[in-house]
């Protein structure tokens, strides 16, 4: 003991005298700066040890012993020195479960993995027409020249109105010759009576309105379907010339349920138009129904928060389906291949940031703040902040994310309090 005495007087006096020494030799600021570094270099690797109560954290002391509130022992802290901390680990500092309170508090964990994910919209909503589907057959109304025939996808699905076949027809172009010349005359009558000839022939109010603003005729005819549906026979081809009342071909009407559901906003800026969609019935446990959304109304046009989506399904099944049954419908709107992927359940949404609780070795836990991208209510894609083989908690995350932020807030206000504490008491 004495020796070790005698040898630190022995180093203070060296250090004294070299610095008496030295000291003419540098500058006022040259001196300054060399104690400054070297107070950096402390300050950069010490770490404050302190006494603390684990149930009032507040309480700092520099020796051991009670806690003046409750009386429980105090336990040694040490605080690293922040600015050494990454900026996630000086908002959300890890920390050590003990592996009983894993068990008792039912922390469960889940890996991140690279999937694919699709984003899907839960609708609930009513049928709202069921229809008989026979083979229809298409009746060309007029007499012409086949000039187009319209090849669809490798199952000759044809939408609603899509173009199955044109006609070069002279009967066509004299009948809107005779529409214009009436409109210039404003003869209402016959207006009103070749108007509903050309509504009949299958010209929409915008088609008819576009003739007049143009003022110039076609003697092209398109023969068009009012539903979806499958051409299952062509019965003309290329430049055959064909009389009004031909059969051109057959179609299967391919949906014969219609259903529709209300959506908000948040919904409805991902729902288009031909989207794939699937329906089931409460009442007949089992089965589904599937189709693709056939009008999605403008949010802008709404009197109110909610639009009308409007589905068209195949029907499967003999069963007895009537209007105003609810049904519950998904439709799958976007999806992306080979993503990282984590349960929703890990994901803790505070509003102005999303975060994950990653489980460590050796019961270590820590918060990492996320970027997240398409969530499908089962999993949520990750865009930043994870990698591919990491744990997340999925059970009991909500406790440890709570902790580290009290040890956060903790460390940001104790570290500096401290110093003064413990330099007060010198």
């Amino acid at each position: 003991m004495k020796k070790s005495v005698i040898l630190i007087l022995v180093t203070v006096i060296f250090a004294f005298v070299l610095g008496m020494v030295a000291a003419p030799l540098l500058s006022p600021n040259e001196v300054n700066n060399i104690e400054a570094e070297v107070l950096a270099d402390i300050k950069t690797e010490a770490k404050t040890e302190y006494y603390t109560c684990p149930m009032h954290p507040h309480i700092h002391q520099k020796h051991n012993g009670d806690c003046p509130i409750c009386g429980m022992s105090l336990v040694s802290k040490q605080i690293e020195n922040l600015s050494t901390l990454s900026d996630n680990d000086k908002l959300h500092p890890e920390i050590r479960v003990d592996s009983s309170v894993i068990n008792n508090f039912g922390i469960k964990t889940a890996d991140v993995v690279r999937d694919n994910i699709h984003k899907n919209i839960r609708l609930y909503g009513y049928i709202n027409k069921v229809k008989k589907r026979d083979d229809v057959l298409l009746v060309s109304p007029v007499s012409g020249v086949v000039r187009f025939i319209n090849h669809s996808d490798e199952e000759n699905k044809f939408y609603k109105n899509e173009v199955i076949v044109s006609l070069e027809s002279d009967e066509i172009l004299q009948l809107q010759k005779q529409y214009l010349k009436v409109v210039n005359k404003n003869d209402v009558k016959n207006m009103r009576i070749l108007k509903r000839r050309l509504s009949i022939l299958g010209y929409t109010f915008d088609e008819i309105k576009l003739l007049i603003k143009t003022k110039q005729p076609s003697n092209l005819y398109h023969l068009r379907y009012s539903d979806t549906g499958l051409l299952t026979k062509l019965n003309v081809k290329l430049k055959q010339k064909i009389k009004s009342g031909a059969v051109i071909g057959t179609l299967k009407p391919l949906y014969s349920i219609s259903a529709y559901a209300k959506v908000f906003e948040t919904q409805w800026i991902w729902l288009k138009v031909g989207q794939k969609i699937s329906m089931s019935i409460r009442r007949f446990p089992g089965l589904s129904w599937q189709g693709e959304v056939r009008k999605v109304d403008d949010l802008g046009h709404s009197s109110t928060t909610a639009v009308k989506v409007i589905a068209d399904f195949k029907d499967n099944s003999k069963l007895d389906l009537r209007l105003g049954m609810q049904t519950e419908m998904t439709v799958y709107t976007q999806s992306k291949n080979n993503v990282l992927l984590v349960p929703s359940s890990s994901v803790i949404r505070t509003g102005s940031k999303n975060v994950v609780v990653v489980a460590k070795s050796g019961g270590r836990f820590q918060p990492v703040d996320v970027v997240t991208g398409l969530d499908n209510d089962e999993h949520v894609e990750i865009i930043s902040g994870l990698q591919d083989g990491m744990k997340v908690v999925v059970s009991g995350q909500f406790l440890l994310d709570s902790e580290s932020e009290l040890r956060a807030e903790v460390a940001r206000i104790s570290s500096p309090v401290t110093e003064v504490e413990m330099g007060s008491e010198n």
